[in-house]
């Protein structure tokens, strides 16, 4: 984590284009994001139980029931693999 985000951090970025700082300011948002979310002992186990489904991007592989969205949808996340 600490690596990722000094070479993510904004005041590390100055000479870069500014698309390139914009998509650093992203990535560092995303790592901190994490970070917090890791780093809380309940966010960790809520994590460690739904990592799975989380990374398959759905709630109910099995399609169907309650825990599907409003509008059919058993998308959770929009995951982006690194």
């Amino acid at each position: 984590h600490r690596k990722l985000a000094l070479r993510h951090h904004p005041d590390k970025n100055i000479g870069k284009s500014e698309e390139e700082q914009e998509q650093s300011a992203l990535q560092f948002k995303l790592i901190q994001a994490a970070y917090e979310c890791l780093s809380d002992d309940m966010e960790r186990k809520w994590y460690d139980e739904h990592r799975g489904m989380i990374l398959s991007g759905g709630m109910n592989r099995g399609g169907g029931g309650a825990e599907d969205g409003a509008d059919g949808s058993t998308f959770l996340f929009d995951v982006m693999p690194y």
